[in-house]
C-alpha cells in the first residue's frame, strides 16, 4: 500500500470514531452524592444509584440486594420505580453491613 492510501484509511477511521456517541456505562461506582445524608429527613426516598453513591459501591450492588428478601435495605415501589428510605440506609450503615451482600 502506498503512503497516501494508508493516510486515507487512517483519516477515514479517525473520522468514523469521532462521530460515535460516547458509551453510557451503567456499571461502576457512581460519583460522590451531591447531598448530605445527615440533613435528609428519615422519610426521604433515594434511588438505587444514590444508595450506591452514599455507600461507595457499584451501581449494580443495590440492585442485587433488592433480590435478597431479608436484606436490611427495604425497597418501596413508587410509580413503578424502586426507592429506598433514608432510615433504611442509615440502619444498614449502623449495622456495618454496607459492604456485604
Amino acid at each position: 500500500m502506498s503512503d497516501a492510501a494508508v493516510a486515507a484509511l487512517r483519516a477515514h477511521a479517525a473520522k468514523r470514531s469521532a462521530s460515535k456517541k460516547p458509551r453510557v456505562r451503567p456499571f461502576g461506582t457512581p460519583p460522590h452524592p451531591l447531598f448530605d445524608l445527615d440533613v435528609l429527613p428519615e422519610s426521604a426516598f433515594l434511588t438505587s444509584e444514590e444508595v450506591a453513591a452514599v455507600l461507595r459501591v457499584s451501581k449494580t450492588t443495590p440492585q442485587s440486594w433488592r433480590k435478597i428478601k431479608d436484606h436490611p435495605l427495604q425497597w418501596e415501589y413508587v410509580g413503578g420505580k424502586p426507592l429506598c428510605r433514608v432510615r433504611c440506609l442509615r440502619a444498614l450503615i449502623a449495622l456495618g453491613r454496607a459492604d456485604d451482600g
